[in-house]
C-alpha cells in the first residue's frame, strides 16, 4: 500500500512539474518573445525581407527577389550581401524606447513633417512596412520615428540612423575581381614595372612558363589570386564609361589575364593611370563589369608581381635528414663530411674532425632551406663576370651517388654575393648574413672539448 501511495505522489509531482514547465517556463519564453516583438519598430523578420528602400538624401533600393541582393536604384549593380544583411538585421531589431504621443497633428516639431530618412521594407508576402525618421530628441540620445500607417510618434536609439543612412558605396559590391581562385588554370601578368609572366597550373601546383621555365612558390601565386579576388574598391568613378583611354586603359600599367576552368575561358583585370584628380590611387577595371573604379596604391603594388616574386627561391630544398655526404670548397680548400650512423657525422677531409651534432644539423638545415634574396639575371653573362667560374664557396650535398643540390657563391658586391644553383643557369644575389650561415669551416662545426679543471 505504501509503495502504491509513493507512485501516486510521484505521478502527481511529474504532472505538476510538466504544468509548471509548460505554463511558466515555456509560457514565459513565449510572453517574452511577444513583448519583444511588440517593442520592435518593424514587425518582420530579416529573412522575410526581399526589398529594402532607403531614402536619406539619395534613394537606394536593394532587391533580393532573384535570390541574391542587388541594387536596382540609383544604379543596377550587385549588392554587398554582408553589409546589407547586417544593416537589415540591426534595423528590424530596433526597439521603441518611448511613446511620445498616440497622435500628433503637427509633426514639424519632431522633424517628421519632412523626415530626413525613410525606410521601406517589403516582405515575401508583399507586405510593406514604412518608417519615417525625424530629428534627435532634446538630449541628443534618441531619435523620433513614426510608422507611416500609424499616428503615434516614438523614440528609438540613434544607432538606427547610422544603419539606415548608408551610401550607395556602402551597400554595393566592392569586390575587385569576381573569380573563384581555385578555378584559375592559367595566369598572364604584364606590367610596366615587372614585365611579362606566364604561369600554368597542373594539379595543385603552379609552374612559371615565361620569361623562363621555373618552379613557383605556389603559396605566393595563391596569395596573389586571393588579393585580386578579395580586394576592395577604393571609389567608383564612372558607371558606364565611354572613353576608356581617358583612364589609361589603352596603355595599362598592369594587365592580368586569367583563364578559367577546363575551357580556359578568359577574363581580365586592368590597371591604368594614377587617379590624381579622383582622390588618388589608380584607375582599374574588371573586364566583365562596366564601372571604372580606383584602387589604393598599396593594393596595386601587391598585384604587380614579376617572375622572381612568384618563383620558388630555394636553391636546393632538400631535407637535411636524407643527406649522407657533404663536399665543399671554401677559400681554395676542400672539405668533406660523412654520415657515420643514423644521426652522427664526421668530417673526413682534409683531416678527421669530430663535429658538434647540433651545429652540424643547423648547417644542414641552412643548406636545405637556402633561399636567394634578389634576382641578378635569368639570362646571365659568362659566369666569370660574377666570379662563379671559380667560386669562393661551392657546396654539394649527396645521398649515395645522387646529388641533392649544389650551391655556388661568387664575387662580393658591397653587402651582397652572387650565387647560383649548380643545375640552373640563373644568377641571383644573397645578403652577407645569408652567406655567413653556410660558409663554414671545420673549426666552425668542431665539437668543443671541455676545459680541464685546474
Amino acid at each position: 500500500m505504501k509503495g502504491k501511495t509513493t507512485l501516486i505522489l510521484l505521478g502527481i509531482f511529474v504532472v505538476l512539474f510538466a504544468l509548471i514547465y509548460f505554463f511558466d517556463v515555456k509560457g514565459g519564453e513565449k510572453r517574452s518573445a511577444r513583448e519583444k516583438q511588440t517593442k520592435q519598430l518593424f514587425q518582420v523578420s530579416k529573412d522575410e525581407i526581399i526589398q529594402a528602400e532607403f531614402i536619406t538624401g539619395e534613394r537606394i533600393v536593394c532587391d533580393k527577389s532573384s535570390g541574391s541582393w542587388e541594387i536596382t536604384t540609383p544604379v543596377r549593380t550587385a549588392g554587398d550581401t554582408a553589409t546589407i544583411e547586417y544593416n537589415l538585421g540591426q534595423i528590424v531589431e530596433a526597439n521603441i524606447e518611448r511613446t511620445i504621443a498616440d497622435s500628433v497633428e503637427d509633426l514639424t516639431a519632431y522633424g517628421l513633417a519632412m523626415p530626413r530618412g525613410v525606410v521601406r521594407l517589403m516582405s515575401k508576402d508583399s507586405t510593406i512596412a514604412t518608417l519615417l525618421i525625424g530629428d534627435e530628441n532634446p538630449t541628443g540620445t534618441l531619435i523620433f520615428v513614426k510608422r507611416a500607417d500609424e499616428a503615434a510618434v516614438y523614440t528609438t536609439a540613434k544607432t538606427l540612423w547610422s544603419n539606415v543612412s548608408k551610401s550607395l558605396f556602402d551597400l554595393r559590391d566592392k569586390q575587385t575581381m569576381h573569380i573563384r581562385t581555385a578555378d584559375v588554370r592559367r595566369l598572364e601578368l604584364n606590367s610596366v614595372k615587372k614585365g611579362k609572366v606566364v604561369l600554368e597550373k597542373s594539379g595543385d601546383n603552379w609552374q612559371i612558363l615565361q620569361p623562363v621555365p621555373i618552379a613557383t612558390n605556389s603559396n605566393e601565386v595563391t596569395s596573389l589570386l586571393n588579393r585580386l579576388a578579395n580586394g576592395r574598391v577604393k571609389n567608383f568613378i564612372a558607371e558606364e564609361p565611354t572613353n576608356l583611354a581617358r583612364y589609361g586603359f589603352n596603355r595599362p600599367r598592369l594587365t592580368m589575364n586569367l583563364f578559367i576552368g577546363e575551357s580556359l575561358a578568359k577574363t581580365s583585370f586592368v590597371v591604368g593611370d594614377t587617379a590624381r584628380n579622383d582622390g588618388g590611387g589608380f584607375y582599374a577595371r574588371e573586364e566583365t563589369r562596366k564601372p571604372v573604379f580606383t584602387l589604393e596604391n598599396w593594393a596595386v603594388d601587391n598585384l604587380t608581381k614579376g617572375a622572381f616574386d612568384l618563383q620558388n627561391k630555394k636553391l636546393t630544398g632538400f631535407d637535411g635528414r636524407s643527406a649522407d655526404r657533404v663536399v665543399w670548397r671554401l677559400d681554395n680548400r676542400e672539405y668533406a663530411a660523412l654520415k657515420i650512423d643514423t644521426t652522427n657525422w664526421l668530417i673526413v677531409a682534409p683531416d678527421t674532425v669530430q663535429v658538434d651534432e647540433t651545429l652540424f644539423q643547423r648547417w644542414l638545415e641552412a643548406l636545405g632551406d637556402f633561399s636567394v634574396d634578389e634576382l641578378e639575371a635569368y639570362q646571365p653573362k659568362p659566369l666569370a663576370s660574377y666570379g662563379l667560374d671559380l667560386p669562393r664557396l661551392r657546396v654539394t650535398i649527396f645521398k649515395g651517388d645522387t646529388q641533392l643540390g649544389t650551391i655556388l657563391v661568387g664575387k662580393q658586391i658591397k653587402e651582397d654575393y652572387y650565387v647560383k644553383a649548380g643545375s640552373a643557369p640563373y644568377v641571383y644575389r644573397i645578403r652577407k648574413y645569408t652567406y655567413e650561415r653556410i660558409a663554414k669551416k671545420p673549426d666552425d662545426l668542431r665539437r668543443k672539448m671541455p676545459e680541464k679543471a685546474k
